[in-house]
């Protein structure tokens, strides 16, 4: 039993160096990138750095602080990022200057949801199936 547990401290510990791990590399790679997207933004003409999805919806990479006024100016008022708290480059209190919300959804969050509606739609497969041989039986 002390060796069970040994084992599992064992797993513990290399799962929380690999997420280390892997949150130092992502921390490496997020400025260089940022950088990459700020050029490239400039030097090719149809790259966006958002797009509306509809009327109400923008889509696109992380906003600057020069670009509040510009989403205030659009009538955005909320924003929800899917970045991690490092790569947000806006304070919350400029978006709430500018009455515009904020909320945020981390990695780990998304990855519950996502799994969350890989369930959902595995329930809602079974129930047309159920249906279509209640239907074809009778």
């Amino acid at each position: 039993m002390a060796a069970e547990a040994g084992s599992r401290r064992g797993a513990a510990a290399r799962r929380k160096a690999k997420e280390a791990a892997v949150g130092a590399a992502a921390r490496v790679l997020f400025y260089p990138t940022l950088l990459y997207n700020v050029v490239r933004s400039k030097v090719q003409a149809e790259f966006r750095w958002w797009d509306e999805v509809d009327p109400f919806v923008l889509l696109g990479a992380v906003p600057f602080r020069s670009d509040v006024t510009r989403l205030q100016k659009l009538g955005i008022c909320g924003v929800i990022t899917l970045n991690e708290p490092f790569e947000t480059l806006v304070p919350s209190s400029m978006y709430k200057a500018s009455d515009i919300h904020v909320g945020s959804i981390t990695l780990l969050f998304l990855q519950e949801i996502i799994c969350l509606l890989l369930h959902l739609w595995i329930l809602i497969k079974l129930l047309i199936s159920f249906i279509e041989m209640r239907l074809v039986g009778k």
